[in-house]
């Protein structure tokens, strides 16, 4: 018989992230069995290989971006080339989830053209979604932006109802 045992996988990561996603299996022959293992994220095909599994627990590991969901599944399956070599087809997959976090996005207000791009460098780096823009053109609306940094601009270039429309945003709780 060969299982997959489980996978692991982190229980939560930010979207956009790369992560390790780890396929245990174990081959309970006394021979190696050769077969096609497959990975799914949200059951949509991210890997597909045929693989020869020498007998005892064996690890496949494999890398996946985590998109911009709440929750990610995981779910692995072995199929043997030989039926033989594996007479329990019921233990030949496994499944995990993954909790997503959403990245914060960050609208950058800049007064010049050329400013804010330190500034936007460590946001990044900081694992922040950054638009960064300069102010002198309509600035997009705060809604969806957890944060909104006005970065040596004057005031006097937004409009009383874009400020007005920063202030409901703020008292939302960004």
């Amino acid at each position: 018989n060969v299982a997959v045992k489980k996978i692991v996988a982190p229980h939560q990561a930010t979207s956009g992230e790369a992560i390790s996603v780890k396929v245990m299996v174990e081959n309970q022959n006394s021979r190696a069995v050769q077969g096609s293992l497959s990975l799914k994220r949200n059951g949509q095909p991210l890997k597909s290989e045929t693989v020869k599994i020498a007998p005892g627990a064996h690890i496949f590991t494999y890398q996946s971006a985590l998109p911009e969901e709440p929750m990610v599944s995981f779910q692995a399956h072995f199929s043997a080339h030989e039926p033989e070599s594996d007479r329990f087809a019921q233990d030949n997959q496994a499944t995990a989830w993954v909790a997503v976090r959403t990245k914060a996005k960050i609208l950058l207000l800049n007064g010049r053209s050329g400013e804010g791009k330190y500034l936007e460098e460590i946001l990044k780096r900081r694992g922040f979604e950054v638009t960064s823009i300069v102010s002198t053109a309509a600035p997009p609306a705060p809604m969806g932006y957890h944060v909104v940094v006005f970065n040596n601009v004057e005031r006097e270039k937004f409009s009383s109802g874009y400020l007005a429309a920063i202030e409901r945003h703020v008292a939302e709780g960004n």
